[in-house]
């Protein structure tokens, strides 16, 4: 494409004709996941309801961990752009609570994702649909529970 051809096309749309291309990537994505109904948080599992909410986002930590992940399409997942926060160490992701003197755990999904996990009962109301119990899985950490529904979990030693 010439460069004047680009000028007329940003001259018209009003902005960028790249950034107009991404809005409507973006927009044709967003339809689509709602079309498929699949338009929910990977990390807080709520609905997705607004376009301006949707991010891309990993399911395991890609950078300076392995350049593939970043690639695998079963790596890749949406969420809530306040949901996609920074990566923990290769393997963890991390569900929080407002309370500092809330307790760290470290959960194990029945897929083998390790979630780190700072205050219990946060993380059982972000997953709602698995209707885990907080008590079931402090239960596990004591080591009174072997798992409940398939989660593991334990105590987190780190700071």
């Amino acid at each position: 494409m010439s460069k004047k051809g680009n000028e007329n096309k940003n001259k018209f749309l009003g902005m960028p004709y790249g950034t107009a291309c991404h809005r409507l990537r973006k927009m044709v994505m967003f339809d689509l996941l709602k079309q498929l109904d699949k338009n929910f948080c990977y990390k807080c599992s709520k609905i997705i309801k607004n376009i301006d909410d949707l991010s891309m986002d990993h399911k395991k930590p890609w950078l300076w961990v392995d350049k593939v992940l970043f690639w695998d399409l079963d790596n890749v997942t949406f969420s809530h752009v306040r949901c996609n926060g920074p990566d923990r160490p290769a393997g963890t992701s991390e569900v929080g609570s407002k309370n500092p003197l809330a307790k760290k755990y470290i959960i194990t999904t029945p897929e083998g994702e390790e979630i780190f996990v700072h205050g219990i009962a946060n993380f059982c109301r972000n997953y709602k649909k698995e209707k885990l119990y907080y008590g079931d899985l402090i239960g596990v950490a004591k080591g009174k529970l072997k798992q409940c529904k398939g989660y593991k979990c334990r105590y987190c030693t780190e700071d």
